[in-house]
């Protein structure tokens, strides 16, 4: 929960938002903002389902692995469309630059996940 003059504001996302909106990181056009909010909840969701992040093991992880391997590849292509450089919605950065920043990090951050999804891709 953040505090603001007083008054809680939960959840990561609202959060997210309103501090993205106070950096300036929000586009003013209502659909590039929504554009970019798509972007970083797409980002979010792969974070969320990669099971490696979320430290399932045994018939869990399998089953998380699998789920995973069967969304991964359409999340990535959809987000690949949108992406329109040198950052994801064209010339200025955005949150949602950072949110797709952090998925890349948590990808990266082990190099048996990065041939994972290349089988989940490549397959």
């Amino acid at each position: 929960v953040l505090f603001v003059e007083g008054k809680p504001l939960a959840q990561s996302g609202s959060i997210l938002r309103y501090a993205a909106s106070l950096a300036k990181l929000v586009p003013a056009d209502p659909f590039e903002a929504a554009l970019c909010d798509s972007v970083a909840e797409a980002a979010s969701d792969l974070v969320l389902a990669m099971p490696l992040v979320n430290m399932f093991r045994g018939d869990t992880f399998t089953e998380k692995k699998a789920a995973f391997c069967a969304t991964c590849p359409t999340v990535l292509k959809n987000l690949a469309k949108q992406y329109k450089g040198p950052f994801f919605l064209g010339d200025n950065p955005y949150y949602c630059d950072l949110a797709g920043a952090n998925a890349a990090r948590l990808f990266a951050s082990d190099l048996s996940v990065i041939s994972g999804l290349c089988a989940c891709l490549f397959a």
